[in-house]
């Protein structure tokens, strides 16, 4: 997937109504995604609900989480 610069990311933020799109379509965009593209709450929201547990700020940081992540959005 191709990184979007900083300016696209905003743009993405600011323009995409995420809340339609499926959590695994949230996170699999996302996690491949270098700069953050939506509201954190959203990410962080859907990423609980795909792996079905809580998960605290920090572990955003884990090569685990992400690996778990992109494995189960695919």
């Amino acid at each position: 997937m191709e990184q979007l610069t900083k300016e696209e990311a905003i743009e993405t933020a600011k323009n995409i109504d995420f809340t339609n799109w499926s959590i695994k379509d949230i996170v699999f965009f996302q996690v491949n995604q270098k700069l953050l593209c939506m509201d954190f709450s959203l990410y962080h929201e859907s990423c609980e609900k795909l792996l079905e547990r809580p998960i605290f700020t920090h572990e955003f940081a884990s090569e685990s989480l992400i690996s778990e992540l992109k494995l189960k959005s695919k």
